[in-house]
C-alpha cells in the first residue's frame, strides 16, 4: 500500500493525520540500544498529500503545526533526563534549532543531522503514555492495580478492596 493510500485510509478510519514531514534526525545510541545506532526524527510537520485530477503528480499541504517528535522527547525526558528546548512559534528557524539541540547533546557520539523525509507516524498514543507518567505513584500503589500487575488471580491476595464505584479517585 502506498503511503499516500495509507494515510488516507487512517485518516478515514481514525480521523488522524499519521503523515508528517520530519525534520531533523537525531542518531543517538544508549545502554537499552545495546550499542546500536539508532536515528529518531526530531521535528513532526503535519502534512496532507493530494493528486490533482489526471496528474502523476502529488501535492504536499502543511496540516498543522510542527511538534518535537513525542516518542524521543518522552525517552530522552524519562530514560536520560534529558529535556528537548521547546519549540518556537511558527517554526521558521529549523536549523537554528537543530544547532540549538545539538549544543545540548552529550559529545560521545549523538549526531544532529539536517533531513527532512516523509512517512507515516501514529503518534496520538503518546497522550496514554504522558498520562501514566503523571499517575504513576498513584497507580504502583494502589492495592488492586498492584495485584493485577503482580500476577495475583484472587482478590483474597489482595490487602484491600474496593468497590469502584465508592470512590472518585483511582
Amino acid at each position: 500500500m502506498s503511503m499516500f493510500s495509507k494515510s488516507q485510509e487512517v485518516r478515514g478510519a481514525k480521523g488522524v493525520n499519521v503523515l508528517f514531514l520530519a525534520l531533523g534526525s537525531l542518531e543517538w545510541s544508549s545502554d537499552g540500544t545495546k550499542g546500536r545506532r539508532v536515528r529518531s526524527p526530531v521535528i513532526l510537520l503535519p502534512v496532507r498529500m493530494s493528486r490533482p485530477p489526471s496528474s502523476v503528480d502529488f501535492e504536499l499541504w502543511v496540516d498543522g503545526t510542527a511538534v518535537l517528535n513525542p516518542v524521543l522527547e518522552f525517552k530522552l525526558r524519562t530514560e536520560m533526563s534529558l529535556a528537548l528546548p521547546p519549540l518556537a512559534e511558527g517554526m521558521e528557524d529549523v536549523e537554528g534549532y537543530l544547532q540549538e539541540l545539538c549544543d545540548l547533546l552529550p559529545d560521545d557520539g549523538w549526531e544532529v543531522t539536517a533531513t527532512a523525509h516523509l512517512g507515516l507516524f501514529e503518534i496520538p498514543h503518546m497522550a496514554v503514555y504522558e498520562e501514566f507518567g503523571q499517575c504513576r505513584d498513584m497507580m504502583v500503589a494502589h492495592p488492586v492495580i498492584r495485584a493485577i500487575a503482580q500476577g495475583r488471580g484472587s482478590s483474597k491476595d489482595c490487602s484491600e478492596t474496593r468497590d469502584i464505584g465508592d470512590s472518585d479517585t483511582f
